[in-house]
Order: structure tokens, then C-alpha cells, then sequence
């Protein structure tokens, strides 16, 4: 695509952009940070709670605002069975609009910023297009939902159905973990209340499979950040011969 052509689409984006801020600014959305009073919101549409609920993960990825902070909020009100249900196919769906988003307008100035930022990420770029469900899995288990991943996945030649399918995987250690804590939080009257054996367990679990996954993508990583320079060596050699 020509340079007037990433213009223009860098243009677009950011009117969104500036568009959307108007409308978090025009609806006063920040008082929803107030967990207590987003859960209030929340639960204040019966039946459609849900909904609702899923619509403000979708926002709040977009937006930026705490994802984890939000999918527990689901745990609070809907208990742990739905709140993942929900939070998760809320996380995937608003993930995948940023990607979107990113790859059909500033994916161009995005990779750019990559590439004079972040050189270990740009290492890993053929690994993305070979190995993209692996990358964007390994990835989401170090990071789980972190804005800049999901911009920097954008700005990949990762295809859409490894993006989604990798991120639809890798984050649900993280979203279960987040609606098991805060259900227990939810459940519990006082301080005293959290000191259960049940309430522990859980939170020992939880960290034992954070910590778990996160070493086992670190070292996936590294063996991939190791296979993608042999691969260019291998490239360069070929060519100079």
C-alpha cells in the first residue's frame, strides 16, 4: 500500500480514536472504575445483566480500563461458572475488535514502533506467520490481556483465526483464576472469612498456575526467539551463496 494509503487509514484511526474518547468523556464512563458501583450497574438489568455485562468487557478492552479488574467484578455478581463464561467470551470478543482495529488502521505506524522499540518482539515476526497460534498462546499465558500485547499482536502478519484461537486458549487460566478469587472475595463477610482452608487452597492454585504458565511461555519463547535466528541465519546464508 502506497504511503498516502497508511495516511489516510492512520487518519481514520485516529478520528476513531478521538471519537471514542469523546464518548467515554460525554457518558462519564470512569465513574464505572468504582467496582462496587459498576457491580451495582451491573446487576441493576436483571435479565440482561449478561449482556451487559459482557458489552462493558468488550469496552473496557477497547478502552483500556483494568480488564482484570472487570472480569472479576463477573465473578462477583454472576459466581464462577458464569462470570468465566462471560468474562471470557467478553475478553475474547474485545481483544479481537483492538486487533482488528490495529490491523485496518495504525497497524502500519504499530509495527513500525515495534521495530525501533521492542527488537526481540520484532524478532519473533516469521514465527507469527508459521506458528501463529502457538505465539499468540505462549503470549497470552505470559501476559494474559496487557493493552500493549494486544496492539503489538495487531501490528504481526499473525492470520485472524490464530489470533482468536490462541487467545480464546491461552487466557483462560487467567480469567478462571480471576473469577475464582473474586467469587471467594464476594462470598466472604470479613478478613476472617479469607483465611479458610478452601479460600486458600484456591489462592495457592491460582498462583501455582500463574507462575506455571508463565515459566513454561518464557521458556517456549526463548526456544522460539532461538529457532526464528537460526532460521534467518539460514536465510542469509542462502542468500549469500
Amino acid at each position: 500500500m502506497s504511503s498516502g494509503g497508511h495516511r489516510a487509514r492512520l487518519a481514520v484511526f485516529a478520528v476513531a480514536v478521538a471519537a471514542v474518547l469523546a464518548l467515554v468523556r460525554a457518558l462519564d464512563l470512569e465513574r464505572w472504575a468504582d467496582l462496587d458501583r459498576l457491580r451495582g450497574f451491573i446487576e441493576s438489568h436483571g435479565t440482561l445483566a449478561p449482556i451487559v455485562f459482557v458489552a462493558v468487557c468488550i469496552g473496557g478492552i477497547v478502552l483500556h480500563l483494568p480488564e482484570i479488574a472487570l472480569i472479576a467484578v463477573g465473578g462477583m455478581v454472576f459466581g464462577v461458572a458464569r462470570g468465566f463464561a462471560y468474562g471470557w467470551i467478553g475478553a475474547v470478543l474485545g481483544s479481537t475488535l483492538v486487533f482488528l482495529a490495529v490491523r485496518h488502521g495504525a497497524g502500519h505506524a504499530v509495527s513500525g514502533a515495534l521495530g525501533s522499540r521492542f527488537e526481540r518482539f520484532r524478532r519473533l515476526e516469521s514465527r507469527f506467520v508459521t506458528h501463529g497460534f502457538q505465539m499468540v498462546l505462549l503470549l497470552r499465558l505470559l501476559l494474559f490481556l496487557s493493552p500493549p500485547l494486544n496492539w503489538a499482536i495487531g501490528a504481526t502478519r499473525v492470520s485472524l483465526r490464530a489470533y482468536v484461537a490462541g487467545t480464546a486458549v491461552g487466557i483462560v487460566p487467567g480469567v478462571a483464576g480471576t473469577v475464582l478469587l473474586a467469587d471467594s472475595f464476594a462470598e466472604a463477610e470479613t478478613w476472617r472469612d479469607l483465611a479458610t482452608p478452601g479460600v486458600l487452597l484456591t489462592i495457592a492454585a491460582v498462583v501455582a498456575v500463574a507462575v506455571a504458565g508463565a515459566a513454561f511461555a518464557r521458556r517456549a519463547l526463548r526456544d522460539a526467539e532461538a529457532a526464528a535466528a537460526t532460521t534467518a541465519a539460514a536465510a542469509q546464508r542462502s542468500r549469500s551463496s
